[in-house]
């Protein structure tokens, strides 16, 4: 069987073997040697019997393996008669048989035996080899002048990409607020956010204008977290209630949502790009059973869809869920607080509730000394995840599964203790920060826009 490398080169448009109409072949199956398109590789792995092939992307297979490697079809068992090995590929029906198939259902097909398929997947190869060199040739003939060296250019080049691609973040705007701490910063239109300080227990509307701020409204209530919802309307999550409550950006007024966890505690909020909305919740302070901290997805209406509370070995999953984010491939992604000193971790769960990954720091930015300290958590459009370490001055950036892409420490930008994050327009997104208890009363709190690139 040829095996999983990789390959550098683009792939070269060959037809499907299954279909056989000329479409694109993007896929090989390693067990039946099929070179397919992405929709006969959907069509190959629905067959019983080939359930458990291996499929890999066709740039990952080298040519110059696969041409020294045939296929032995005594390996490949047949689907209709599993008593027996094939010994034929039939190219009217595009399938393994073996002799008992060839004497009834492929009576009269076209079919190839071992050496004559061996014999045309090779001669295809060679063909894709041949183009792939042209294509190389023709490239560098178009992009590069005479006097230029080859190897040279492609070093360059190589430079060129890598710089492109190096996660950075720039400061492109930054404020100072009238709160001491931004806890919470919520993006709902171009320069217009919503803030809170729940220490101070004050929320904010605010206009960013050059580099100044403007409050359009303020009001004082207690909350651990706030929202946005898809009628625009500020959703909070109030310190001490069992359902979250409603500010209508109209008349100002707040009301009690049909989001109702009871007789759980909300702490945290999430809405989802499709308005689904996501609550963790917690037991009240004085409740004498188990000590709960669940996850609740909720329809726009406040049906129950989904609770995530334990995972399969009956333990409790969350701490204290603090913070909520969700990504496009159905991932729930909770900041779980460990303790009174921020000490967390980051939890990816999927569709299922199973633990697709605990993310626990960084060896580069976290040590014993300097635990993990993640506040904040954010999904890029991109669909990678965004975490404060507020205590280290630092983002780690992950994949939509958890998996760390690399570090940034906002202090070497200038951006000191990084609590809260919002997307701002295309590229850039803000980070709201805190000021140290120990700080000057008279001190503010900084909201800074910046540029990113590379994830």
């Amino acid at each position: 069987m040829a095996s999983k490398t990789s390959m550098q080169n683009a792939q070269i448009p060959l037809g499907c073997q299954l279909c056989e109409n000329g479409t694109k072949i993007q896929w090989k199956c390693i067990n039946c040697s099929l070179f397919l398109c992405s929709k006969c590789k959907e069509n190959h792995l629905k067959i019983k019997d080939a359930k458990n092939h291996t499929i890999v992307d066709f740039k990952e297979v080298r040519p110059e393996k696969q041409s020294k490697e045939n296929l032995d079809f005594s390996e490949i068992n047949c689907q209709e008669h599993h008593d027996h090995t094939c010994i034929f590929y039939c190219k009217t029906c595009a399938k393994f048989i073996c002799v008992k198939c060839i004497t009834k259902v492929h009576k009269g097909h076209d079919a190839s035996d071992q050496e004559e398929y061996n014999a045309e997947i090779n001669k295809l190869l060679e063909i894709q080899r041949e183009t792939e060199n042209k294509l190389k040739k023709l490239a560098l003939s178009k992009t590069i002048p005479s006097t230029t060296n080859v190897p040279q250019f492609e070093s360059e080049n190589r430079e060129v990409s890598k710089q492109k691609t190096e996660p950075n973040i720039e400061i492109t705007r930054h404020f100072t607020v009238d709160l001491r701490n931004i806890h919470t910063v919520i993006s709902y239109s171009e320069g217009l956010l919503w803030i809170s300080d729940a220490s101070n227990k004050v929320i904010q509307n605010v206009k960013l204008t050059n580099e100044n701020t403007q409050v359009l409204s303020e009001f004082n209530i207690n909350v651990y977290d706030i929202a946005i919802n898809s009628t625009n309307n500020l959703l909070l999550s109030v310190v001490g209630e069992t359902r979250l409550q409603l500010r209508n950006d109209e008349n100002e007024e707040i009301s009690y949502s049909e989001y109702n966890v009871a007789p759980l505690l909300t702490c945290s909020i999430h809405v989802t790009r499709d308005n689904k909305v996501i609550i963790g919740a917690k037991t009240q302070p004085n409740e004498q059973s188990a000590k709960r901290k669940v996850v609740i997805v909720m329809d726009e209406k406040g049906n129950n869809i989904k609770q995530y509370e334990h995972d399969d070995n009956n333990q409790p999953l969350f701490t204290f869920p603090d913070r909520l984010t969700s990504t496009n491939n159905g991932n729930i992604c909770v900041v779980d607080e460990l303790d009174a000193s921020g000490r967390g971790r980051v939890i990816v769960l999927g569709q299922t509730g199973n633990i697709v990954q605990i993310y626990t720091g960084h060896p580069n930015v976290n040590s014993k000394d300097r635990p993990f300290t993640p506040i904040d958590i954010l999904t890029t459009p991109a669909d990678n995840l965004i975490v404060t370490d507020c205590n280290n001055s630092s983002l780690h950036i992950l994949n939509s599964n958890g998996t760390i892409i690399t570090t940034i420490s906002t202090a070497d930008v200038g951006i000191s203790l990084p609590y809260s994050l919002a997307l701002s327009v295309p590229g850039f997104f803000y980070i709201g920060c805190a000021t140290l208890d120990s700080s000057p009363h008279f001190e503010r709190a900084k909201l800074f826009e910046v540029q990113y690139s590379g994830f």
